[in-house]
């Protein structure tokens, strides 16, 4: 019987997520989404995510809410988040002195060492520096 390939989609994108404030109170702020689905017929269990920058550099997502914690088995059928606010991602940025469009894409990485990597998407770091981003 052939073994079935373990296949997961990975999708990147800019969106608002709720969190919580250093009052516990409800806000929302501008973050980027790292998104896994998994089409196959068995569970994946997931350990790394991050987002790849031009640089050969990365970053690393922690599994701050309301992201997924890692490790996290994914079940078939199923898709889970992690997040990362434009304000830390902008600063990590401008840390490894990138400073004009980039070209980034979100990956998440299984317990067996394969990578999956979204499509790539431009983002551009000066325009969204100077964004309002919700204080």
């Amino acid at each position: 019987m052939p073994l079935t390939p373990l296949i997961i989609n990975v999708e990147l994108s800019l969106t608002v997520v709720p969190t919580l404030n250093k009052s516990g109170n409800p806000e929302f702020e501008h973050s980027i989404a790292v998104k896994a689905s998994n089409p196959g017929i068995h569970p994946i269990t997931l350990e790394q995510v991050g987002i790849c920058l031009p640089n050969k550099c990365s970053i690393v997502i922690i599994g701050n809410p309301p992201s997924v914690r890692l490790p996290y088995t994914l079940p078939e059928g199923k898709n889970c988040s992690s997040y990362i606010s434009l304000k830390e991602f902008i600063s990590a940025t401008q840390k490894l002195n990138l400073r004009q469009d980039i070209e980034i894409y979100g990956y998440y990485r299984n317990d067996l060492g394969m990578t999956y990597i979204s499509p790539a998407i431009k983002f551009d770091i000066i325009k969204w520096k100077n964004a309002p981003l919700g204080e």
